[in-house]
């Protein structure tokens, strides 16, 4: 399942028969009905899954989720209700109930939920202006366009403003000036809101301008000093200018705040490995893989020097070649005669 992204239905059914009253193996029995669009079969399992699971989130959530699938707003919004009460830290589920609310015209309640999300997650508070601007392309500029429409009849209205700024400052698009003008528009709109200085800290630097990013860091971190997020990207910017000591403490109350943050244990990995701390790199790095982080080409990368440093060279080279396939600028290292040189 880990590399494939799937697993055998014949498999876990045969699990489910050895173990009937194991539930997660009905939750992945369930799961697997619902990628392949059986959302009444998989519904049955997944509420098998949470009877035998009283205590654990994951299969109301699930269970919620299919419930939205079906349609089934109020059923599915009770689910994500008794998740969440289970495992506040669930991102995802605070997403989900934030769309429900949104398409019960409860735009309060979403935005509370999306805020809910964003606390776990640097990017799940833009939902709701996505949403409000019905601006789920896949079309970045159709996006821009969107946004730009909207704010040419709504001038102040300030989550307009940070929906274009991380439409523009992505790969797609590319405007880096106009993502940082937007996001400063923002931040005098509404100046108490932590994340939007830790957004313009972000373009701050992508444009070379330290200085200003770690003035924007520092007001980010003083209004928002719970959110695990803004620390680790705080920790992040130690490490990248040279405080690695101060990046590790950054990273270590990060994790704490938000222990299923993947790129906190991503960039603390890559702290520890520049404090020459191979082996406890090795389990930060192998955690944030097992967390699929966005960056998974940088965990590879950073663990990669890790396992050299411990002398395991054939998994260090497995590492650079993943490296660099998903991201040819590794190529330098992926050559297996410069490597073992190095």
């Amino acid at each position: 399942w880990e590399l494939k992204g799937s697993a055998s239905s014949p498999d876990i059914e045969r699990a489910v028969e050895l173990e009937p009253k194991n539930g997660w193996w009905r939750l992945w029995l369930d799961i697997g009905k619902m990628t392949k669009g059986s959302f009444d079969a998989a519904l049955s399992d997944a509420e098998a899954a949470a009877a035998l699971l009283p205590r654990e989130a994951l299969p109301r959530a699930v269970a919620g989720l299919i419930l939205y699938k079906l349609k089934r707003r109020p059923e599915a919004v009770a689910a994500l209700n008794t998740a969440l009460c289970l495992d506040p830290e669930m991102e995802w589920a605070w997403r989900l109930r934030g769309i429900c609310k949104f398409e019960d015209k409860d735009i309060e309640g979403c935005l509370a939920d999306c805020m809910e999300a964003m606390r776990l997650d640097e990017n799940c508070g833009l939902l709701f202006v996505m949403l409000g601007l019905h601006a789920l392309k896949t079309d970045s500029r159709q996006s821009l366009d969107s946004a730009t429409r909207h704010l040419e009849k709504n001038p102040r209205d300030f989550w307009a403003y940070v929906f274009r700024a991380d439409v523009r400052r992505g790969p797609e698009i590319g405007e880096n000036l106009g993502a940082l003008e937007d996001l400063r528009r923002a931040a005098e709109l509404e100046p108490g809101r932590g994340f939007v200085w830790a957004y313009l800290s972000r373009c701050q630097i992508t444009l070379g301008d330290f200085a200003a990013a770690a003035v924007s860091l520092k007001k980010a971190v003083a209004l928002e000093p719970k959110t695990g997020w803004i620390r680790a990207w705080h920790g992040e910017f130690l490490r990248r200018t040279g405080d690695i000591a101060g990046a590790a403490k950054a990273l270590d109350l990060a994790i704490r705040l938000s222990p299923g943050y993947e790129l906190a244990y991503a960039w603390r990995g890559s702290a520890r490995r520049m404090m020459n701390k191979p082996k406890p790199a090795l389990e930060d790095l192998g955690i944030a893989i097992r967390l699929k982080p966005h960056t998974l080409d940088l965990c590879c990368f950073e663990r990669m020097h890790a396992y050299r440093a411990l002398g395991r060279t054939a998994e260090a080279l497995e590492d650079i070649q993943r490296a660099n396939a998903m991201n040819p600028k590794y190529l330098w290292e992926a050559e297996p005669k410069s490597f073992a040189r190095g």
